[in-house]
């Protein structure tokens, strides 16, 4: 079960930080950030970075590596799309 008003995603870069991943989500029909909604235990354990790293996998087959430097760097309420 996934929380529909929870979601996170990241911001890949390549190293000289001048192209960035987009995926095209098939439903809205637009480009966009790999992102998605958090599961329940993810939103139990308020692990933002777990749900960030587990859709990057999902929507680019990029695994990422949880490490002393991963932080939230951002929130962005959605509600008023």
């Amino acid at each position: 079960m996934k929380d529909s008003n929870l979601e996170c995603g990241s911001i890949i870069l390549n190293k000289t930080m001048d192209k960035i991943i987009i995926v095209f989500q098939r439903l809205s029909n637009k480009w966009g950030l790999p992102k998605g909604h958090m599961t329940k235990k993810e939103v139990e354990k308020n692990d933002k970075i777990s749900c960030a790293i587990r859709e990057t996998k999902e929507e680019t087959g990029l695994q990422l590596v949880k490490n002393t430097n991963c932080k939230v760097i951002g929130k962005v309420n959605m509600n008023n799309k």
